[in-house]
């Protein structure tokens, strides 16, 4: 198993191909240090998010404490919906093991869906940091976690 200083090495390795490739094909329009300092983030927090299931991991801690602050503020704004949605996720990641469903590539995408809003090219980002973090792991998994399938 990595360490969550190697998964972010890693990370920041692959975020060069990954940015010529993305700007190749024209989904970034230009640099500008709004755009830098959002892809240093997005690659830093999906290049050791797989390990939010794991106790006491750094990701692991910052994720309920976003999370609690998310379903406050969702039943503070009587946006229920997201704060029940958010409880549900919270309870999910603590009830699976590590290693298990969230080392898998359809979680990285369901995870990658919201940078959608910021666009097309931080999605992928967010979906290349969070497979580079299973290759790492050698955990490669399309579905369920702790083998191909």
């Amino acid at each position: 198993m990595a360490e969550k200083n190697e998964h972010i090495l890693y990370g920041f390795l692959a975020l060069i191909p990954t940015y010529f490739l993305l700007n190749y094909f024209g989904l970034f329009a230009g640099i500008l240090p709004l755009n830098v300092l959002t892809i240093i983030f997005i690659t830093y927090i999906y290049s050791i998010l797989p390990d939010v299931d794991q106790p006491g991991s750094i990701i692991n801690r910052v994720f309920y404490v976003i999370g609690g602050v998310v379903i406050i503020w969702a039943f503070y704004t009587n946006k229920t919906n997201i704060g029940i949605l958010t409880a549900v996720m919270l309870v999910f990641f603590r009830l699976n093991t590590h290693r298990r469903f969230i080392h898998s590539v359809l979680v990285g995408i369901i995870l990658s869906l919201p940078l959608l809003w910021l666009g097309v090219a931080y999605f992928f980002i967010g979906i290349i940091m969070y497979i580079v973090h299973l290759l790492v792991d050698r955990e490669f998994s399309l579905f369920s976690g702790g083998g191909f399938f």
